[in-house]
């Protein structure tokens, strides 16, 4: 009997410190996708400030292709690795080409995977995301990934007509619900790995689908009664 009250209080307290875990993680998620679209704002604001007081230097970097390539896919690179990498699956898979230390490597990510939302370069890739978007307003090459998803069929349909269109279809196809393509997913996995790549998906939906639409409408709630009883 008192094992039984044992075993009942044990998987009540797993299920409770469980839950308090994903709320936790979940609200984490929220603030850091809020705070990313700060980020982004800050690196615009930073492009743009650098514009005005040197107006020379981007005056000539606007008429040297060389000089906008290597910045244009400095920052895109940044911002691409940013997003998505995980230096321990990075770690992990270095030097290993056997497809068995691959499969151990993915495994043991698998079992590792904690931290998930809690990338410092995040806030490097989105704010170079930012900066990024006012450079393509003076022609530097900056690419997202759906455009170098782009960039990589119109090369392949260079080189065989029709393959650049099925790279597209293949890669670009947008999977329902999560709202991510497979192009997406597999640089997601390639750069970050599977713990990485699912926890991210995963709380991307909780977030976007459930949780964002409730606290943005309670807040907005919130904010149009106060305007609404005191001002």
């Amino acid at each position: 009997m008192k094992a039984d009250e044992e075993a009942k209080r044990y998987f009540t307290e797993t299920i409770y410190d469980g839950i308090k875990n994903l709320a936790h993680m979940t609200m984490r998620g929220y603030l850091m996708m809020n705070f990313g679209m700060f980020l982004l704002i800050g690196g615009i604001s930073l492009a743009n400030v650098l514009i005005q007081r040197f107006t020379d230097f981007f005056a000539w970097l606007e008429g040297n292709d060389w000089a906008k390539l290597l910045l244009g896919g400095t920052v895109t690179t940044i911002f691409i690795v940013g997003l998505n990498i995980d230096t321990g699956w990075m770690n992990k898979i270095c030097g290993k080409f056997g497809a068995k230390e691959l499969a151990e490597s993915m495994a043991k990510e698998v079992a590792d995977g904690n931290n998930l939302l809690e990338k410092s370069s995040f806030i490097l890739g989105m704010f170079f995301g930012g900066f990024g978007m006012v450079m393509k307003a003076l022609k530097i090459p900056f690419y997202t990934s759906e455009e170098i998803r782009e960039e990589i069929g119109k090369l392949l349909n260079s080189k065989w007509n029709g393959a650049g269109d099925v790279w597209n279809m293949v890669m670009g196809f947008k999977i329902p619900f999560i709202d991510q393509t497979i192009f997406d997913i597999l640089l997601g996995l390639a750069l970050g790995g599977p713990a990485e790549a699912i926890g991210d998906t995963v709380m991307g939906v909780v977030i976007n689908k459930l949780i964002a639409p409730i606290i943005n409408r309670v807040a907005f709630e919130a904010i149009a009664t106060i305007l609404e009883n005191y001002i």
